[in-house]
């Protein structure tokens, strides 16, 4: 079974089976699935305020339709973010193993074996990278939402809405700091202000459905 399909089967479990596979890594699950897995929990909660809130909140069908594609979105990142982190901890492990062949057959001018290993390690890490951006922005995008629901959403629905919003927020934080910490990224590049930002978003957001409590 690939990853996509192990994945696959890892949302489709109970969620006491998940857990159980996640711990033992029974799939090349990590934090950036983590965090992918709590933004998507934190749209389903938003969409359930919005929900109940029902006719009470006239915007409630478009949130429920935004936080409804966000969850979908960071369900397809959980796979995606297990299969960059996998590839890349694998060519981690080849380069940890095989120090002492660099430059082994190489011509003059060309490009070595340890080169060519060299950046097919940065291009995974760069992948791996590149999704967990898109976990941090995505659940930026549902701390946003959780947030509109606070101050539009009745007084029941509140304190289930900045729930939300705290779980969108420590997902966004979560991935962002793997974005930091991948050793392909620098702190001038695109990826890490990208992933900085949707951190600071999803901060402003969660302190903003607090206000509104």
């Amino acid at each position: 079974m690939d990853v996509r399909e192990s994945m696959a089967s890892l949302l489709e479990q109970s969620l006491g089976k998940t857990l159980e596979n996640i711990s033992q890594q029974q799939v090349p699950t990590a934090g950036g699935s983590s965090a992918a897995l709590v933004g998507a929990l934190a749209a389903s909660l938003t969409s359930m305020v919005a929900h109940s809130a029902g006719d009470d909140w006239e915007d409630a069908g478009s949130v429920i339709a935004q936080a409804e594609t966000l969850q979908a979105r960071l369900c397809i990142l959980v796979s995606r973010d297990a299969e960059a982190y996998g590839e890349a901890r694998v060519l981690l492990h080849k380069a940890g193993e095989d120090p002492e062949r660099r430059g082994i057959g190489a011509s003059p001018g060309s490009v070595t074996p340890q080169e060519e290993r060299d950046l097919e390690l940065a291009s995974a890490l760069w992948a791996a990278a590149g999704a967990l951006v898109r976990i941090a922005e995505a659940a930026a995008d549902v701390a946003a939402l959780a947030a509109w629901a606070v101050e539009a959403a009745g007084i029941d629905e509140r304190a289930d809405a900045l729930v939300a919003a705290s779980l969108a927020e420590a997902a966004a934080f979560g991935a962002a700091q793997l974005v930091l910490v991948n050793l392909a990224v620098r702190p001038i590049d695109e990826l890490a202000m990208r992933a900085q930002a949707a951190a600071r978003a999803a901060a402003e957001s969660r302190s903003r459905a607090l206000e509104n409590i």
